[in-house]
């Protein structure tokens, strides 16, 4: 037998990712006390809401493990199983390495999660092969290798618990947290340059990368990064959330590690969403500020408004003072700001999280506190991320006054879409409704596929996009062109990944 405590704390830190693997990670390990302690106080806080607030304390959950199928039973025994980790270790080591013995879903399933291949097996391996062969993945990609069997961040991982805590704390911001930095004489408003440094001249098109939820470190994140790398786009634009909680080691290894091989190319930008300020936000802060030293972006702050010939590119923060909110009216003042100077361009909008939810008839907060500021029609297209799917979304004139679009699938394992679910008062024009892997591979059908969208600026205003699976498959297309104030849409064009796969790479 191990020794128990570290083994707990090695699950529970996200150092072991199956039964006998180790992941390895820079820094070292914290000590198990720590862990365990840490992960008592989340689970103590857990079970007191759910004495005082039932309905909060599950609804917390399933925030947090991305899963709202779970029910106050899971959440029962999810205390129970967490709780014999952290005061009985040696029990709950016996329980998962030994074979079922009846105590619950929860330890059954856990077990079935810990004991998981770490690498694919030889019949997967022989699907990837295939599937890499078809679709033309590189011959020695950067970053981990595919295994079909990884199944980190999802519902049953042991690092989500101790971060309980921190979800439960959310509704606090921004106590806890970092101070945010504000604006000065920069109004964080930047001309766009090329490589030169010199401002963009207007007349030609110019690409732009979007993306969200993509610090995973997840071999399809890897797949993106180097699609990015091919492209060499003069800007891309992250959504937000480096995983778990935006420490230094997961900032290093996954987000700054997958995208070295872009940012001497293109001017990185990136809003901060709920897991990079679960450890109070200062590493994407500080990350930030090294790429700014370095020339790699001018971002100085949580949000920013980058000023091409045609087109304002416009981030706004919406959680360091309160959870998927904009309420700061010196925030608000900015954003009203931007949109008065924009002239001739057209908006586009970015947030982290969303102002709507999908298949919910009701709006999110969010949306109420920045519709009076967007009422007149001044956004064109607003894009977000942190909910884990993707899908383009119908403008409806007064109370959804622009086009919007969820890309929160560019690391995150969210749960697969299969159904075109109409939303508060519109209806997606498209949704990515295929599974990770291509559906003949019969691995992993139950989760999205992961991609990212190109968004090209056309002069006069007009915007192109095209959304682009991690195996560089063309998935849907549209345009939009400038009719005075206002984008008026085309038609969707979408891809059949399966039959008449259409890869999409510059190279």
């Amino acid at each position: 037998m191990s020794d128990s405590r570290a083994f707990a704390a090695d699950l529970l830190s996200g150092r072991r990712k199956h039964l006998d693997d180790h992941v390895p990670m820079r820094g070292p390990a914290r000590s198990p006390d720590v862990v365990l302690d840490e992960t008592r106080v989340a689970i103590d806080e857990l079970e007191a809401l759910r004495a005082s607030d039932p309905e909060k304390a599950l609804r917390v959950l399933r925030e947090q493990l991305q899963n709202k199928k779970l029910t106050d039973a899971d959440l029962v025994e999810f205390i129970r199983v967490w709780r014999t980790a952290v005061d009985d270790p040696e029990a709950f080591e016996n329980n998962v390495r030994s074979p079922t013995r009846g105590l619950g879903d929860w330890w059954d399933k856990l077990r079935a999660y810990l004991h998981a291949p770490s690498e694919a097996d030889q019949a997967d391996a022989t699907k990837i092969g295939l599937m890499s062969a078809n679709y033309k993945l590189p011959a020695n990609p950067m970053g981990p290798g595919i295994n079909p069997h990884e199944r980190m961040l999802e519902t049953l991982d042991p690092a989500w618990v101790p971060l309980l805590g921190a979800k439960i704390r959310e509704g606090f911001w921004p106590k806890f947290l970092s101070a945010m930095p504000r604006h000065g004489a920069s109004q964080f408003t930047y001309p766009a340059v090329g490589p030169d440094k010199k401002e963009l001249a207007k007349g030609a098109p110019i690409d732009i990368a979007l993306f969200a939820d993509f610090g995973t470190g997840y071999y399809h994140s890897w797949a993106i990064a180097e699609q990015l790398a091919t492209w060499a786009f003069p800007y891309a634009f992250h959504l937000g959330d480096v995983y778990y909680a935006g420490r230094q080691n997961e900032f290093d290894e996954r987000f700054e590690a997958p995208l070295l091989q872009i940012i001497d190319k293109t001017r990185l930008f990136g809003l901060a969403e709920n897991h990079e300020l679960y450890f109070g936000g200062s590493h994407y802060l500080e990350y930030f500020k090294r790429l700014r030293e370095a020339g790699n972006t001018d971002q100085e702050g949580s949000y920013f408004c980058v000023r091409f010939p045609d087109h304002q590119v416009i981030g706004i923060d919406v959680n360091w003072q309160g959870r998927q909110r904009f309420t700061d009216g010196e925030l608000q003042k900015w954003l009203r700001a931007r949109l008065a100077e924009a002239g001739h361009r057209t908006n586009i909008l970015l947030s982290g999280s969303a102002p709507f939810d999908y298949g919910d008839p009701d709006a999110r907060k969010l949306l109420e506190d920045v519709r009076p500021l967007i009422a007149d029609g001044s956004i064109g297209l607003w894009f977000w991320g942190d909910d884990h799917y993707c899908a383009l979304f119908d403008r409806k004139d007064d109370e959804v006054p622009f086009f919007g679009s969820c890309i929160g699938h560019a690391g995150y394992p969210g749960p697969r879409q299969t159904d075109s679910l109409a939303s508060y008062k519109t209806y997606p024009l498209w949704f990515e409704d295929e599974p990770r892997f291509p559906r003949w591979t019969e691995m992993r059908q139950d989760m999205v596929n992961n991609g990212w969208c190109h968004a090209r600026l056309q002069p006069g205003g007009g915007v192109d996009l095209v959304y682009v699976d991690w195996l560089s498959c063309k998935r849907a297309a549209i345009s939009f062109t400038r009719n005075g104030a206002r984008l008026e849409r085309g038609q969707v064009e979408t891809f059949d990944r399966e039959t008449k796969p259409v890869r999409y790479s510059r190279s």
